[in-house]
This record gives C-alpha cells, structure tokens and sequence, in this order.
C-alpha cells in the first residue's frame, strides 16, 4: 500500500502551526509589556519614549498595511523569521538603552 498516507509530525500540519503562531501571538503584548518595565526603550525620558512608540507603531502601521503582499511574495515561513528577528532587533534596543 504504497499510496497509505504517512504520519506526519504535529508541527506539520495546519493545527500545530496554527497553535505554534496563536501561542506566539498571545505572548506578544506580554514580551512588549515586558521590554517597557526593563527601563529601556526611552521610558527614563517621556520625550525619548513617545519618539520610541511613534516609530513604533508607524512600524506596526506600515507592516500591517504591507503584510499581506509580503505574505504573498515570500511566503510565510520566511515572513514568520524575518518578523522575529526584528521583535529580537527591538527587544536588544531597548535593553540597551536602559543600560546607557
């Protein structure tokens, strides 16, 4: 029975990737919350924290509104690392700036 279907691992199918992304986004306002109480990011400073958020949520503005295409052009494995690795580029900022 060469046409059997094979079992495949949980991560591969369409539920287990959709619990790994559910996961990863019910964490985010918690990682966010997070990086603003570590005293970075600008917060010692109201102005150098408001020009922080600005640029962070014209970030958030610009990715949405482009999200859909880039979902469409590179797919979203690639999408999914590239997003992570800039919330790790952000997450490094500003725990440094607290550091400073």
């Amino acid at each position: 029975a060469e046409d059997a279907k094979k079992p495949t691992s949980f991560l591969r199918g369409g539920f287990g990737q959709v619990v790994v992304i559910g996961a990863v986004a019910f964490s985010c306002p918690g990682f966010f919350n997070a990086l603003q109480g570590l005293g970075g990011a600008g917060s010692s400073e109201a102005s150098a924290n408001d020009a922080a958020n600005v640029a962070l949520y014209f970030c958030f503005a610009v990715s949405g509104m482009l999200g859909g295409a880039l979902f469409n052009a590179i797919g979203p494995r690639l999408l999914v690392g590239l997003g992570g690795t800039t919330y790790a580029g952000y997450a490094m900022a500003a725990y440094l700036a607290g550091h400073s």
